[in-house]
């Protein structure tokens, strides 16, 4: 009797556990036919839609400065050939580039006027002064895109430097801006500079001397005048002179029977002979000035024939320079 007890409680256990695993799967079987999820397994999806405008740009960059010529000489003009390059860093429009001066370039209290800058589309092509507004060059930036992404183009500049403009480093900005509307991109604001270096320049007036028919131990006077003239320099300049010997075909005479002086000796024959060789004579020619252009000297010659030249027409170079 015990011994049977036992075994029907254990087969009564395991007839409960059997029973619940037939229920499970009546329970599966039964929301499989009818399509039905269970719980623990339910899904749905939902779609959001979702936009974005891309609106046509274009942007701008650039170096951050540009110098117009070091050095630059007064009185001079340089063609438009200093190139500048504008890109368009990934916008999706085409531009032109429109180009204006902030104002005039400066040197402490002395100015280039802005529109002595000149702009071109190609180097030392046809040239446009700067304004003060911006000017649309048509010089144009192709749309960047995908694969190339930034696209870009070069505007030229160059300067005409006034007569008697001061020695300085002169500074000004040069704006940038693209055409394309509307623009995303900001004013591009390069400062620009010009240095303008001491010079000097010289003309001469007469540039041919005739002294005149002389007989042999006669002299003229130190008196014939030359005007050594500096137009549109800047600097202050010393005159120097040297000469050659007097020819007329086989025939000759030295080169120091020809006189210099820095004042007229109106009836007499004196001064500073001649040489082969450059002298410094100290006669200045002052700087000129934007209100005075050209300053000006004099050097006087005179000349002297020694006994028993052979007759002829002698002539002779003489060279005038100046040094700055």
């Amino acid at each position: 009797m015990y011994f049977g007890n036992n075994n029907w409680r254990s087969m009564r256990k395991v007839g409960f556990a059997g029973l619940v695993s037939v229920l499970a799967a009546v329970a599966v079987l039964f929301t499989g036919l009818l399509g039905v999820t269970p719980l623990a397994w339910a899904s749905s999806n939902s779609l959001i839609a979702a936009n974005v405008v891309v609106p046509g740009s274009c942007f701008i960059s650039g170096a951050n400065s540009i110098n117009l010529g070091n050095p630059l000489a007064p009185d001079t003009n340089y063609a438009a050939t200093v190139s500048f390059t504008v890109n368009d860093p990934g916008g999706n429009l085409p531009a032109n580039i429109l180009v204006a001066a902030s104002g005039n370039w400066m040197s402490g209290a002395t100015s280039i006027f802005y529109g002595n800058v000149l702009w071109s589309a190609s180097s030392g092509g046809s040239e446009t002064p700067l304004t003060t507004t911006l000017t649309n060059t048509l010089i144009p930036i192709a749309a960047p895109n995908a694969i190339v992404t930034t696209t870009s183009n070069d505007v030229y500049f160059g300067i005409n430097v006034p007569a008697a403009q001061p020695v300085g480093l002169y500074t000004s900005n040069i704006l940038f801006q693209n055409s394309c509307s509307p623009s995303n991109s900001v004013e591009l604001t390069v400062p620009t500079t010009a240095n303008i270096v001491g010079t000097c320049f010289i003309s001469l007036s007469p540039t041919t001397v005739n002294f005149g028919s002389i007989v042999p131990g006669a002299n003229v006077p130190t008196n014939v005048n030359v005007v050594v003239s500096d137009p549109g320099g800047n600097f202050a300049a010393n005159v120097l002179v040297d000469g050659t010997n007097w020819v007329s075909g086989v025939n000759n005479f030295g080169v120091s029977n020809t006189l210099w002086d820095a004042a007229n000796q109106v009836s007499v024959y004196a001064g500073t002979p001649l040489t082969n060789a450059l002298v410094i004579t100290s006669i200045i020619v002052t700087a000129p000035t934007l209100g005075t252009p050209t300053t000006s000297n004099s050097i006087y010659f005179g000349l002297g024939i020694p006994q028993g030249v052979v007759a002829g027409t002698y002539t002779q170079n003489i060279v005038i320079e100046n040094s700055c």
